[in-house]
């Protein structure tokens, strides 16, 4: 059967909804990723905004921690962020970081 609304990743880009990007997945066999996921965003030319999704909110609080301790503009929002915080974060993602 047919969809009901075709919108190819390369529509997006063209329209603009989405800009273009890189799909980065690091594999690693054991351990904690996030201090080697760090150290990658952290050294990668190719980073401008990332966005991350961790499992647990937890997760991310202490994902987002680690990004910032390393120097990096990063915050983390769950279902019991205030709207309008949910929104300032949007907002500064979509301005993307500033960075030397």
């Amino acid at each position: 059967s047919q969809p009901d609304f075709d919108f190819s990743l390369r529509d997006a880009v063209k329209a603009g909804v989405i800009m273009d990007y890189t799909v980065l997945v690091p594999f690693m066999t054991s351990g904690d990723p996030k201090p080697a996921l760090v150290k990658l965003i952290k050294t990668l030319h190719l980073s401008r905004r990332i966005l991350a999704f961790c499992n647990t909110v937890n997760e991310a609080r202490r994902f987002a921690a680690m990004l910032r301790a390393a120097g990096l503009q990063a915050t983390h929002y769950n279902g019991h962020t205030p709207q309008t915080q949910r929104k300032q974060i949007l907002k500064a993602f979509q301005r993307g970081p500033c960075r030397g």
